[in-house]
């Protein structure tokens, strides 16, 4: 039986959010949340979540950003 989308990726902005909190805790990321004032469909909640990993104090950093766009 063929695998469905929703296994891999979330339906909406809170599934997403919370898989990327649940996985981001789970590999012991220290999680930050930005609320963004606008708000999404369905009048949800919007944010910007990070998670850091390692040293605080990190002579380096790498930098990854993931996300979904509407028309551009």
């Amino acid at each position: 039986m063929p695998a469905k989308p929703a296994q891999f990726f979330p339906t909406d902005f809170p599934a997403g959010r919370a898989r990327f909190r649940d996985a981001a805790t789970a590999a012991g990321g220290v999680l930050a949340s930005y609320a963004n004032p606008a708000k999404g469909p369905d009048g949800v909640a919007l944010s910007t979540e990070t998670a850091w990993f390692g040293p605080k104090n990190a002579e380096k950093l790498l930098i990854g950003m993931s996300g979904t766009h509407g028309v551009e």
